[in-house]
């Protein structure tokens, strides 16, 4: 299906993530006519791609843990123009048949992959690319990982060919423009297909770390509303076409009326704990079990902890120490 929106020349595709990642905030509890409106505002703004939450029928789930057929033909509805995405855990149960029944709603399917373990995720793109949709496997944590480790990952996938697009997903929130600006050429030196960049905003730098990705080789760039997402948020979508597509400046003033129309609960853990996880390079969602453990010694003891690319989260809390020397440090 082809979209107004697929042939800009020239200029970077920009893909909203508000109720996917936004999600992580309210369990994924948007109701239909919240879904339908965000996703109907930003086809009128004119963004490119809208990711509008997880596949599964998984009957228990959220409208946007599930996108069933149902919710994606009211969304292809309000959304004419724009290209419709959704995200796919590569263990997804029954996927063929969750994919089958969404047939021809949907033009992007997303997966994540772990950089050491890409083959579920090149498997589940092949299930994807076979029933006539474009697969995308997301590379996650990318700062946790030395380079020769994210190559062979992009070498894997690329040499199987059911990906379209490749992503680097700075999932920590921990990556600097210098450490973008080194990442993107390497990559984009195995890999010959679109290529696309998810910051985080732990560190305040995900919009400078996006624009970085676009001059260095990515053509892909992700955001939301307001930059709403899990733990350190995502990069700000009205920042990132004001910086990076011009061509859409009109819809600046609709974009943020949106986005005030959006209330959702705020992480419950302070902001000051998000940024310090990406300065260290953990996983986001450590945090919360750091503050179950540690309570009001987190902030100083992560403050102690050195920067390293921890894998898991028993050696980023062993690493930590005790709380008690933190005291007398």
């Amino acid at each position: 299906m082809s979209h107004p929106a697929a042939h800009r020349a020239a200029q970077p595709t920009v893909l909203d993530v508000t109720l996917r990642d936004g999600g992580y905030l309210n369990d994924w509890r948007f109701s239909d006519d919240q879904i339908l409106d965000i996703v109907n505002g930003l086809d009128q703004a004119g963004i490119d791609v809208v990711e509008v939450g997880y596949l599964s029928d998984d009957v228990i789930e959220p409208p946007a843990a599930r996108c069933t057929a149902e919710l994606l033909s009211r969304v292809r509805e309000r959304a004419p123009r724009t290209r419709i995405a959704a995200m796919m855990r590569p263990d997804l149960p029954d996927a063929d048949a969750v994919i089958r029944s969404r047939h021809g709603l949907i033009d992007l399917v997303r997966i994540t992959a772990a950089i050491r373990q890409p083959g579920p995720a090149i498997q589940a793109a092949r299930r994807v690319r076979d029933h006539g949709i474009t697969a995308s496997i997301n590379l996650t944590s990318v700062s946790a990982f030395t380079d020769d480790e994210l190559l062979r990952a992009i070498e894997a996938i690329a040499l199987e060919g059911s990906a379209t697009c490749l992503y680097l997903a700075d999932s920590r929130g921990a990556l600097r423009p210098d450490e973008v600006r080194r990442l993107v050429p390497i990559t984009r030196g195995a890999w010959p297909g679109v290529l696309g960049f998810h910051g985080h905003d732990n560190l305040g730098l995900a919009l400078e770390n996006s624009e970085v990705a676009l001059s260095a080789g990515c053509t892909w760039v992700d955001g939301s509303l307001k930059g709403l997402g899990l733990g350190g948020q995502n990069t700000n979508l009205h920042g990132l076409v004001q910086a990076a597509r011009p061509d859409l400046r009109d819809a600046l003033a609709p974009l943020k009326r949106l986005a005030e129309r959006i209330d959702l609960p705020a992480p419950a853990e302070p902001a000051t704990l998000y940024a310090l996880a990406g300065e260290k390079n953990l996983k986001q969602e450590w945090i919360p079990l750091l503050v179950e453990q540690h309570g009001a010694q987190t902030e100083l003891l992560l403050h102690r902890l050195e920067r390293a690319p921890y894998q898991t989260f028993e050696e980023a809390l062993g690493r930590i120490g005790d709380p008690a020397s933190a005291r007398v440090a």
